[in-house]
């Protein structure tokens, strides 16, 4: 596609893993740029897509449910940070009107699909997914080994190892999960890093800290970090699934 004399090679593939996640790729040829950016469908709600025009061009752009940083963008084949939106080019407005169309169908669906692939058929499988999955994160140049697992008298009391490989330190927070609130239990993005946040109901000071073995405080809340946004969100169903059947006991 040509607009304004610079030329762009733009291309959409679906995952082959997950039918609600695509990638959308872009290559200035004019600049020697690409960029590629990988979306759930899911996260831009059943809200229409538009177009728009900007002098002689014609645009698609996509924004997330919330203006959340949920869009995984590379750069030149480059981690960048997570955007809360992206810009497609169309060759003119009957086509971009189509593609518009196809993308707000395709969110539609999404969104009635989405539960039923976090789902778990019990608390039982939830705790399995949580204490198999949260494992070793890479972020650029920086490792982080984690562990969750659960106290071998009760199940509802629980242990989280995170240790910053990169600065050498080691951090294991105790706590039940009686006293985490599940509303609050959410993952996020921060630069080009996915990680959900744990959270005492009331902001009460209930989560034991230790740091390289030794108590370092009381604490209300944790974070653990995830692969990607696909894990982080299953993640966030299977701990809000195990809390509330904590606080249910």
């Amino acid at each position: 596609m040509v607009i304004n004399q610079d030329a762009y090679n733009q291309s959409f593939s679906l995952s082959p893993t997950n039918n609600l996640v695509y990638t959308y790729a872009v290559e200035d040829v004019s600049e020697g740029e690409n960029h590629a950016y990988t979306a759930n469908a899911a996260d831009f709600g059943k809200v229409p897509v538009s177009f728009n025009t900007h002098g002689d061009g014609v645009f698609i752009t996509l924004h997330t449910t919330g203006d959340r940083d949920l869009i995984s963008v590379k750069e030149n084949n480059e981690n960048a940070d997570f955007e809360k939106s992206f810009t497609l080019r169309a060759p003119d407005i009957e086509t971009a009107r189509a593609i518009a169309g196809a993308f707000t169908r395709l969110n539609e669906l999404a969104v009635d699909k989405m539960a039923s692939l976090t789902a778990f058929k019990n608390a039982d499988e939830a705790m399995a997914y949580v204490t198999k999955s949260i494992d070793q994160v890479v972020i650029n140049t920086d490792t982080y080994l984690q562990k969750m697992e659960k106290d071998e008298k009760d199940n509802c009391l629980m242990h989280f190892h995170s240790t910053d490989v990169s600065d050498d330190t080691k951090y294991d927070y105790d706590f039940n999960l009686k006293d985490i609130d599940p509303y609050k239990i959410q993952f996020n993005t921060k630069g080009n890093e996915v990680f959900l946040t744990m959270q005492v109901k009331g902001g009460n000071d209930l989560v034991k800290k230790y740091e390289n073995g030794e108590v370092d405080k009381y604490t209300d809340s944790f974070e653990i970090r995830a692969k990607d946004i696909e894990q982080a969100r299953k993640l966030e169903t299977a701990l809000r699934m195990i809390t509330e059947s904590c606080g249910e006991k």
